[in-house]
């Protein structure tokens, strides 16, 4: 059987029996330098893991999410963060575009930054598998994340 369809049975297992492998939530993290400055100082690296077929398996199921989310309407068109044709950049003309608009209109004009790097981290799951529940996602589509998110080392 070639490696491909291996592959393509044990993701397809995995979304339908919405069981996320234990295995695959043993990472191995490899410090990546954030810049030039002092790779040597912990805080200027950030750990990256290395789940590699995990990986492909999270791109599956966030694209069939994504895909669901764009037919049922549920993803705000502000929405820049990981979606296909968006980026840093467009959102910054977005902002700009809008301040501009609403200081032509002698409106209040603010704009609060914050440093997410990293909030993933600090992320509630059960706060967020409850968000996905009120986005529409499926009994099956919430035990999956369930299962991809608790119990991870």
């Amino acid at each position: 059987m070639p490696i491909l369809s291996v592959i393509t049975s044990i993701i397809n297992t995995s979304l339908t029996t919405s069981a996320y492998p234990i295995v695959w939530k043993i990472a191995e993290v490899a410090p990546i330098p954030k810049g030039k400055d002092h790779p040597e100082v912990a805080n200027n690296n950030r750990p990256i893991s290395l789940l590699h077929l995990s990986k492909v398996c999270e791109r599956v199921a966030y694209n069939q999410f994504v895909e669901y989310l764009t037919l049922k309407k549920r993803l705000s068109s502000k929405q820049s963060g990981n979606k296909r044709g968006f980026s840093t950049e467009t959102l910054l003309i977005n902002i700009t575009d809008s301040m501009l608009n609403a200081i032509d209109q002698r409106k209040v004009t603010a704009l609060v930054l914050l440093d997410m790097c990293k909030a993933f981290d600090c992320v509630n799951h059960n706060l967020l598998i409850s968000k996905l529940q009120d986005m529409g996602g499926s009994q099956s589509c919430l035990q999956w994340f369930s299962s991809h998110l608790f119990n991870r080392q």
